[in-house]
C-alpha cells in the first residue's frame, strides 16, 4: 500500500485528473506546466514530441507509469505525453527527486504514476465538445459508477486539427475503461485498458514536401491488479502489464 503523502520524504504533488481536463482545454501536457520544478517541452504544435523534464534532469531520466505500467519507450526510455489524454484520470502523481532505489535506474530526475478513475456512484456519464482555429475538433465522452460489488468508469475522446502549414494536420483517439470487483474490504481485482491511436502528418519544410508522409502510432497499455490485505498491517498486491507500441512512418 502507499504511505500517506505526509509521510514520503520526496517531494509530491498530485494533480487531479479531472480537472487537468477541464480547466486546461484536455491537454495533460498543459495540466503538467503547473507542477512546480517540472519543465514541459515540445518540439512543435499538435503531435509533436512532447516530454517531461524535472529538476533539470533528461526526459529518459523520469520514470512514467500507468495504473503500473511502465509506458516509456524501449529505445529512446522517455515517454511522450502529447498523444495521452486525461480522459478518464483519476489523478497524476509526480514525485520528484532519485527514486532509483524503488523504481529503477531511469528515475533519476523523478517519477510520474497516472492513475485511472475507479468508479463510484450511481452510473453518471458526461459529453464536452470543443472547436477552435485551423479546423480543431475536440469530443470527449465519459460514464462511470458502481453497481453493487463491480465498479466500473470508461472515456473515450478524439481530437482533429489541420495544424498551422501544409501536411501539419494531427489527430488522435484515446479509449480508456477501468473495471473492478470488490471481494471484500480492501480485497479488489483491477483490470484497466487504454488504446491510444494517433496520426500526425510530417512538413519536411518548402524543399521537401510530402503530402503523403505521416506518422501513424498505436500504443495499448493494460494492467490486472489483485489487493489483498493479510493482516490490519500487512498487505500485498499482484499486478500484471502490458504495454505495446506500433509506430509505422
Amino acid at each position: 500500500a502507499k504511505p500517506p503523502q505526509k509521510q514520503v520524504t520526496r517531494a509530491v504533488s498530485v494533480v487531479s485528473g479531472e480537472g487537468m481536463g477541464e480547466k486546461k482545454g484536455g491537454f495533460l501536457m498543459d495540466g503538467l506546466r503547473s507542477v512546480p520544478g517540472t519543465f514541459v517541452r515540445r518540439t512543435g504544435g499538435f503531435g509533436r514530441t512532447t516530454s517531461l523534464i524535472i529538476r533539470g534532469s533528461s526526459a529518459p531520466q523520469v520514470h512514467v507509469t500507468l495504473d503500473g505500467a511502465r509506458v516509456g519507450s524501449t529505445t529512446t526510455g522517455d515517454f511522450d505525453f502529447n498523444h495521452l489524454a486525461p480522459d478518464n484520470l483519476e489523478r497524476v502523481e509526480i514525485l520528484r527527486g532519485p527514486n532509483s532505489v524503488l523504481y529503477g535506474a531511469d528515475a533519476v530526475g523523478g517519477v510520474v504514476n497516472l492513475e485511472t478513475r475507479r468508479g463510484e456512484g450511481p452510473l453518471s456519464g458526461s459529453y464536452t465538445q470543443e472547436v477552435g482555429s485551423w479546423d480543431t475538433w475536440r469530443e470527449a465522452a465519459e460514464a462511470q459508477g458502481q453497481i453493487g460489488n463491480w465498479h466500473l468508469s470508461g472515456g473515450i475522446s478524439r481530437l482533429d486539427t489541420q495544424g498551422l502549414s501544409e501536411n501539419d494536420e494531427y489527430q488522435t483517439t484515446n479509449i480508456s475503461t477501468r473495471v473492478g470487483y470488490d471481494f471484500g474490504p480492501d480485497h479488489t481485482l483491477d483490470v484497466t485498458v487504454r488504446n491510444i491511436l494517433s496520426i500526425v502528418g510530417i512538413d519536411d519544410g518548402a524543399f521537401r514536401p510530402d503530402p503523403n508522409r505521416k506518422n501513424r502510432e498505436r500504443q495499448t497499455i493494460g494492467s490486472v491488479r489483485w489487493n489483498s490485505p493479510v493482516t490490519p498491517w500487512w498487505s500485498q498486491s499482484v499486478r500484471l502489464s502490458t504495454n505495446i507500441t506500433n509506430l509505422i512512418d
